[in-house]
């Protein structure tokens, strides 16, 4: 279960990091 969150937290960065570069 931990790793799980780890995963989905690196994946909602990965595309807060995306949608801050279209900027």
């Amino acid at each position: 279960p931990a790793a799980g969150a780890v995963g989905r937290e690196r994946t909602v960065w990965l595309l807060d990091e995306a949608a801050a570069s279209k900027l």
